[in-house]
């Protein structure tokens, strides 16, 4: 497909680009000042401030035209230096399902009070845990996070696969003057939610993501961004609808999309994939308020996803300032 083909090569060139690019940062070259810079460094790093405990409640709602989705992700965490961390957490969900789902043709299955069989659901997510690495390379920084999660969310209401799932991201990024491009490379069993958007769906299959855009910061606190995506499944897949209950389906399936035809589709790759491209303003404050706003497009299904989110930092900011800042994580 033409646009998956040109979402590839906009990957490749944001990845070339943070490699290559000149850094905005300028070096010294007066010996005296950089012998200073590294003694500086050096108590910096023996006196460890990045150190200690961290709390982050994020809360989302999303709106897109299968219904809306709410989610609170509340974690822990600790940060041992500025190079190793980890933290666990649990989600919880809301979720509403459209009216507009009754006539779209999917084959829904009317309930007693006449009206369309919709998911209106909420309860706990899977629980998760992440460790994560941070890789600083010359001029530019490497993140690598493992996360990992057990199956404690509803299957029904697609808060949960029912079984564990796994997903290594490897985040790349470089600061040139105001810009910030990025380049992210993952593989999972699991599509996970982005930090732009709460998909109304999950999956459990074998998938490689993709995504590359840049960051922009218009003044000290607040920045705005743009990326596409490229979530790329192969195998045997399973798609979870979080906008219809179990058994909603009746009869043949007519919509575009596996998630309207009922709560649970088993099928080939086809139904899983996705591609299209985000856009978002963010302001990061250092009092521990993160404030987003985004839109993201989904080329492979045709739909607009409008979303909000405030997150409230406790304790050291800097995992949580690098994981909120330009490029919103994707979330279990």
């Amino acid at each position: 497909m033409p646009v998956r083909k040109s979402i590839r090569r906009l990957f490749v060139c944001a990845s070339v680009f943070i490699l290559l690019a000149p850094s905005g940062r300028a070096q010294s070259n007066d010996p005296d000042k950089a012998s200073s810079e590294a003694v500086t460094q050096a108590a910096s790093q023996t006196s460890n401030p990045f150190r200690g405990f961290t709390g982050y409640e994020y809360l989302s709602f999303t709106s897109d035209p299968f219904g809306q989705l709410y989610r609170l992700d509340s974690n822990l965490g600790y940060n041992i230096n500025q190079y190793f961390s980890f933290d666990a957490g649990i989600p919880l969900y809301l979720a509403s399902g459209s009216p507009s789902l009754g006539s779209s043709g999917s084959g829904l299955m009317p309930v007693r009070s006449g009206k369309t069989s919709l998911n209106n659901e909420s309860g706990p997510g899977d629980v998760y845990a992440d460790l994560l690495f941070t890789i600083p390379v010359r001029s530019f920084n490497w993140y690598s996070t493992l996360t990992g999660t057990l199956p404690t969310g509803k299957v029904a209401a697609g808060f949960s696969t029912g079984r564990p799932t796994y997903n290594w991201d490897n985040y790349l990024e470089r600061d040139i003057s105001h810009l910030r491009p990025f380049a992210d490379v993952g593989i999972a069993n699991s599509i996970y939610d982005t930090g732009a958007f709460v998909l109304p769906y999950t999956t459990y299959g074998l998938v490689t993501h993709l995504e590359g855009g840049a960051g922009y910061q218009l003044v000290h606190s607040i920045s705005v961004g743009a990326s596409v995506y490229d979530d790329l499944t192969s195998g045997q897949q399973t798609v979870f609808s979080r906008v219809l209950p179990f058994a909603a389906r009746a009869g043949p399936c007519l919509a575009a999309s596996a998630f309207e035809c009922g709560n649970e589709t088993v099928g080939p790759a086809a139904i899983a994939r996705d591609h299209g491209a985000s856009v978002w303003i963010q302001s990061f404050s250092f009092h521990g308020v993160d404030l987003f706003a985004g839109y993201t497009y989904s080329a492979q299904y045709k739909f607009n996803t409008f979303s909000l989110g405030v997150g409230l930092r406790l304790g050291p900011l800097f995992q949580k300032a690098r994981s909120t800042l330009d490029k919103p994580k994707r979330q279990p």
